[in-house]
């Protein structure tokens, strides 16, 4: 449980359940059964416990969820075949391991990121949507199951951005849009999800767009960010064996495939996370 004060979870419960049944918010995705409170905390949090902001986030992540038809989003894949490939192919991603008090690390490497090839397939909405079934995949199976094996700690996630081969032509137009538009997702619907963000390999130039995008940050994920200057410092936090050897790791998930085949490529998508969260969809009724 997160440090929301009991009287706060127990007002805001009575008035969200006076507007939508309990049953209603967990076919959403909102919460799971029997998990109202843990989802009401998170919420709470992000808006330092005030009721009335709190009660109105709520309010517009269920309306948000009802636009985006969360239960349609997971009930198969999100997106024609070629289109996840594409991104998955031209933006390199995806969960790898976990730190030493178990929770799970996603790492993206922004330097391969190439904004031209994927928008040649995918849209910026798709790419959107198909970013909404991870977050709920993460939300709703990932962190759960991973909760269960290592303890409340692990109900946060742990962000890398690997930004090695990061050129002065990486932060495109596009590329600004689509940072604003799934920064405020992440803020607005899945709130006190993320323990940590860690940025490695930044250029000089880099610390200059970061002062962009850092508009776009709420001061609590603002507090959440670390540039790193060497990967020991990764490695005093995460274990090597959960970190690839591009980060100063020991793992190699397909030897010989780019990044280790720990993170997805414009040669190899079938990382251990997404061969599991392709197989989680295609059991979805």
């Amino acid at each position: 449980m997160l440090e929301a004060p009991v009287e706060t979870i127990a007002l805001l419960r009575t008035k969200l359940l006076g507007e939508f049944l309990e049953s209603e918010l967990v076919a959403l995705g909102f919460c799971q059964l029997g998990c109202l409170d843990e989802t009401i905390a998170r919420y709470a949090v992000a808006r330092d416990n005030d009721a009335d902001a709190t009660l109105a986030a709520m309010r517009g992540s269920i309306a948000w969820r009802q636009e985006m038809d969360i239960p349609s989003l997971v009930a198969g894949p999100a997106l024609p075949s070629e289109k996840l490939e594409a991104i998955r192919h031209f933006n390199p991603q995806g969960f790898h391991g976990q730190d030493k008090d178990g929770r799970l690390v996603y790492i993206e490497r922004t330097g391969y990121l190439d904004i031209e090839a994927l928008l040649k397939v995918a849209t910026p909405d798709d790419v959107l949507r198909a970013h909404v079934q991870k977050c709920e995949y993460k939300l709703n199976v990932l962190l759960p199951r991973q909760v269960a094996a290592a303890g409340t700690t692990a109900a946060k996630i742990v962000l890398i951005y690997d930004l090695e081969n990061v050129g002065f032509n990486t932060f495109k137009t596009d590329v600004f849009t689509a940072i604003q538009r799934i920064t405020a997702i992440n803020q607005e619907h899945y709130p006190e999800t993320l323990h940590k963000v860690y940025i490695v390999n930044a250029p000089f130039f880099f610390y200059g767009t970061y002062k962009l995008i850092e508009v776009f940050l709420s001061d609590r994920i603002r507090q959440k960010i670390a540039f790193v200057g060497s990967k020991a410092e990764l490695i005093a936090d995460i274990p090597a064996a959960s970190l690839p050897k591009f980060l100063g790791g020991t793992c190699e998930c397909f030897p010989g495939v780019a990044h280790g085949g720990c993170v997805s490529s414009a040669s190899f998508t079938r990382t251990h996370y997404f061969v599991g969260l392709d197989a989680h969809y295609a059991r979805s009724p």
